[in-house]
C-alpha cells in the first residue's frame, strides 16, 4: 500500500507548510524544521530519491532566494504589515 507522503499533492503541501515555518520562523524554527524533514523521510518509501531531488533543488532554491533578498525583491521584515506573499495566491 502506497503512503500518503509519496503522493505529489501531499509533497506540495508539505513544501508550502515548511517553507512558511522558516519564512515565519525563521532562526526560531530550526530545530522544528529539522524534525519535520527528519519526519518527511520517515513517510517516504522512496528515501533515495527523495534525497537526491533535494540535495539537487535546495542549493538553487537557496541561491535563487539569497538573490532575491539581496536585491530587495523579498524583504520579510514587512512580514507583520498582514501582507500576504504574492506566492500564496498562486498556491490557492
Amino acid at each position: 500500500m502506497p503512503l500518503i507522503a509519496s503522493k505529489p499533492w501531499f509533497n506540495l503541501i508539505w513544501f508550502q507548510v515548511f517553507w512558511f515555518t522558516a519564512v515565519l520562523g525563521q532562526h526560531q524554527t530550526v530545530l522544528l524544521l529539522v524534525l519535520l524533514l527528519a519526519l518527511h523521510f520517515l513517510l517516504l518509501p522512496q528515501r533515495k530519491q527523495e534525497l537526491l531531488l533535494i540535495v539537487l533543488c535546495a542549493p538553487l532554491g537557496m541561491i535563487i532566494d539569497s538573490l532575491l533578498s539581496f536585491y530587495a525583491v523579498f524583504e520579510f521584515r514587512h512580514l507583520s504589515d498582514g501582507l500576504i506573499p504574492l506566492w500564496l495566491f498562486f498556491f490557492l
